[in-house]
């Protein structure tokens, strides 16, 4: 549940963080004043009700000094139990001192001292002190009383027959704190609910003030960067804050420009490429037709080399066979004149000649079409 509600915190925006913190805060402020209210309520309350206290166990032994005076101690269980009749007192009670049980008697059952806050109370150490008790707070107040010669206006020493500053006995009133408890509860309860509505007032205000001026604000600044991150660069500002968002925002629009820059700048290189580009495949489209074009030359060149080669070759074979008559003919008519016969030896070397380069040629013109 915690990961969920922490996911949660982290996908919301940034005004539910902010007012979530702000609660926790509040709610924090809050708890800590109730606590410390409630400390100090509790403290002031002990504090007064443990003076009233004092005060009805010192009215407790002024009243049995009365029946002391008045003889009438006998009857100082009556005064015990109006006593107890009132509200929050839970007990009252005389514990006996060991001199006056010993000058007086032990006395009643309730007037023997019964924990460790009698004890204290017989030997002349005063004690407050707050216990739970039956489901309740309770404040015991145990007051040790010495004989003097003017104790609260009495002279302790006529009645009683002890060395001066003797503890006689002691006085415990023991207080139930319920009624003030739940005093202190409702205040707290009330401190409580005042102070939540003053929560839900405070948030409600600020969630208003923060939609306002910082909800509106991002919102704002989030469709720029959206748009700009679109290519869109047509987007409108919005007006230009005096605070962090607008210095967001005004970075946003810096932002925009340069990358507007950036933009153009690339599509016109862009386009130059382009134009490149498409010069580059005009100019090839050249190159290749010219290149067919010369491979249509050379394949003509080579079937007209061809066809040359074989017409001189049929040309070298007529000069031979003619080279040949003329050489048996010349043969022939050697024994005519020496004239003739040398005309015919020279026209004999000279066919001779002819039919070498004719062969020359034709061995060439065999070689050319094989290499074509």
């Amino acid at each position: 549940m915690i990961q969920t509600l922490h996911i949660w915190l982290k996908k919301g925006s940034v005004a539910r963080q902010i007012g979530i913190a702000v609660f926790l805060i509040f709610l924090t402020m809050m708890a800590v004043n109730t606590y410390v209210v409630w400390q100090q309520s509790q403290a002031a309350m002990e504090k007064q009700v443990t003076a009233q206290v004092v005060q009805i166990n010192q009215m407790y032994f002024d009243s049995l000094n009365t029946l002391m005076l008045a003889g009438t101690m006998d009857q100082r269980e009556i005064l015990r139990q109006k006593l107890l009749q009132e509200s929050n007192i839970i007990d009252a009670r005389v514990i006996r001192g060991q001199a006056v049980s010993q000058q007086f008697g032990a006395g009643f059952a309730s007037e023997q001292a019964k924990d460790n806050i009698d004890q204290k109370a017989l030997q002349g150490v005063p004690t407050i002190q707050v216990k739970q008790l039956g489901g309740q707070r309770v404040l015991s107040v145990a007051i040790p009383y010495k004989a003097t010669s003017s104790n609260r206006g009495v002279n302790c020493l006529q009645c009683h027959d002890v060395p001066e500053n003797t503890v006689n006995g002691a006085i415990r009133i023991d207080y139930s704190l319920a009624h003030s408890d739940a005093a202190i509860e409702d205040i707290l309860w009330q401190t409580l609910i005042i102070n939540s509505l003053v929560l839900c007032l405070g948030i409600a205000l600020l969630a208003i003030y923060m939609h306002r001026n910082l909800t509106h604000g991002i919102r704002e600044a989030d469709r720029v960067a959206e748009a700009i991150s679109q290519n869109n660069f047509d987007i409108t500002m919005p007006a230009i804050r005096k605070d962090n968002l607008g210095r967001l925002m005004f970075s946003l629009l810096k932002m925009r420009e340069a990358l507007l820059q950036q933009f153009k700048s690339i599509k016109s290189h862009a386009e130059h490429e382009r134009q490149d580009m498409q010069q580059q495949l005009q100019q090839q489209e050249k190159e290749s037709n010219l290149v067919v074009a010369f491979e249509e030359g050379i394949v003509n060149i080579v079937q007209n080399l061809k066809k040359t080669s074989q017409k001189v070759g049929g040309s070298a074979t007529l000069l031979s066979t003619i080279s040949t008559e003329l050489n048996q003919s010349t043969i022939t008519v050697s024994s005519g004149t020496d004239q003739v016969f040398t005309q015919v030896s020279d026209t004999s070397q000279s066919s001779h000649d002819i039919n070498q380069s004719f062969q020359e040629v034709n061995q060439r013109s065999q070689d050319a079409i094989q290499i074509s």
